[in-house]
């Protein structure tokens, strides 16, 4: 009953994914996002158990990438693995991707100077704004019938309104940030200085911000709502002003930075009577789990042995950070997200010569660096004599599969909240997730 009104499709899939998660709730420390500091897990996972689980995932990975189902008497079934790799393709299937034709780029200086990433992001939200109509026109640049108001959320300087003008001529912005500075800096037709967030209704605020914005346009002018950058609780406020304005009648929002989220409950009734999936809303660690390397477990299905060997780079990179931090940062509580230079190629004893050439670059007397350095090899020798890096290797895998599952849960959850405001939304790959990661954006049109 809680699920009432949603796809049968949809509403499977939750319940499994509700089931799963609670099951699996215990078996990855969700405190521990990079996955390296392995102390929760001893006493829990024998080491020598650790390559019999690792094996099974690997299994699962060949079951998936060939089709073929896994034995029943896998080890997988303990952590439910089978289960988790047919969630994962199910999520595949319950999103929609966009593939356009090769983009038309707008003639603007500001464009060129964008980095490859930004630029690829830029193109796929021009073709998708031209492709659905959400212009008001054909998508034509040259078409003077097409307007569009656009009401871009958390927009900084607000570069992508500069390039949508450059494609649809007739399209006005107004620009929402927090930040004065920044909008004083943009050459946007309007801005407005507010803060969304949750409990704060500013609905009156942006219509009239809109009224002014408008005056002398088409009164049919459609208004496009954008959180390109829709970080923490502010993707819930632009989903919430969205559905509760007239004015707004599209919404494209890609949401980001989960953990920064105020909020630590589902909004929408369906996730919220889900006990396993609520959970994840109250924990911040596992929100943040979310937002790092998103469905890079789904690209591993279809990639086959060529995904696989990239998650085993991805491992092998992060293992070496962690024993560069325990050694650097034994008391630390956590690891850092990032550290230079990358560990993605070579040995480990290449990873060192790195280390040392750029410790050579930086050094200012202030670090000890062959002391570090030495601390690093002892720690790098002890962790793998004693196994603890395949424990490590163990928990970053769980946690890998998990990542796409965890984002899915978060998105669905707004996007099922719009339903039961009566605004149909779905989950749409805008972005190729190989340039994008943060690639999913929840989209709404109203009739």
């Amino acid at each position: 009953s809680s699920l009432a009104g949603i796809s049968p499709r949809l509403s499977g899939l939750l319940d499994r994914l509700d089931r799963l998660l609670d099951q699996l709730w215990w078996s990855v420390d969700f405190a521990w996002t990079d996955a390296l500091l392995v102390r929760p897990w001893r006493g829990r996972v024998a080491a020598e158990d650790a390559d019999c689980l690792i094996e099974a995932i690997d299994a699962c990975l060949n079951a998936a990438v060939s089709g073929r189902p896994l034995p029943a008497e896998s080890i997988g079934t303990q952590l439910h693995l089978d289960e988790l790799f047919s969630c994962l393709s199910d999520i595949a299937e319950q999103t929609a991707v966009f593939n356009p034709p090769p983009p038309s780029r707008p003639a603007s200086n500001q464009y060129r100077r964008l980095r490859p990433k930004k630029r690829h992001e830029a193109e796929r939200l021009l073709a998708y704004i031209g492709e659905s109509g959400l212009a008001g026109g054909s998508g034509d640049s040259s078409s003077s019938s097409s307007s569009l108001i656009l009401l871009d959320v958390g927009a900084g300087v607000g570069r992508f309104g500069r390039l949508l003008s450059s494609q649809f001529p007739d399209t006005r912005t107004l620009l929402i940030d927090r930040d004065a500075r920044l909008l004083a800096s943009s050459d946007a037709d309007a801005t407005l200085c507010l803060e969304l967030r949750p409990g704060r209704d500013c609905r009156l605020a942006v219509e009239s911000a809109l009224d002014r914005l408008s005056a002398g346009m088409d009164n049919s002018s459609p208004v496009l709502a954008l959180g390109q950058h829709a970080c923490g609780s502010l993707s819930n406020s632009l989903v919430d002003l969205f559905a509760s304005s007239q004015r707004l009648r599209s919404l494209i929002c890609l949401p980001c930075c989960y953990h920064k989220s105020a909020l630590s409950a589902p909004v929408s009734a369906a996730v919220s009577r889900l006990p396993g999936l609520a959970r994840l809303f109250a924990s911040v660690p596992a929100r943040r789990l979310a937002c790092q390397e998103r469905l890079e477990t789904l690209l591993l299905l279809p990639l086959g042995a060529t995904g696989r060997t990239r998650l085993q780079a991805r491992i092998d990179a992060s293992l070496r950070r962690a024993a560069l931090q325990l050694a650097a940062r034994p008391d630390a509580d956590r690891l850092l997200r990032r550290i230079r230079p990358p560990a993605a190629d070579g040995d480990f004893a290449a990873y060192l010569a790195a280390l040392d050439e750029a410790a050579g670059r930086h050094d200012n007397g202030e670090v000890d660096w062959p002391t570090i350095r030495g601390r690093l090899l002892t720690v790098w020798e002890t962790e793998t004599r004693t196994g603890d890096l395949r424990l490590a290797e163990l928990v970053y895998r769980l946690q890998t599969l998990l990542r796409p599952v965890l984002e899915f849960v978060l998105l669905v959850d707004l996007q099922l909240y719009l339903k039961e405001r009566g605004v149909a939304a779905e989950l749409l790959q805008l972005f190729s997730p190989e340039l994008s990661p943060r690639c999913l954006a929840i989209v709404a049109k109203k009739s």
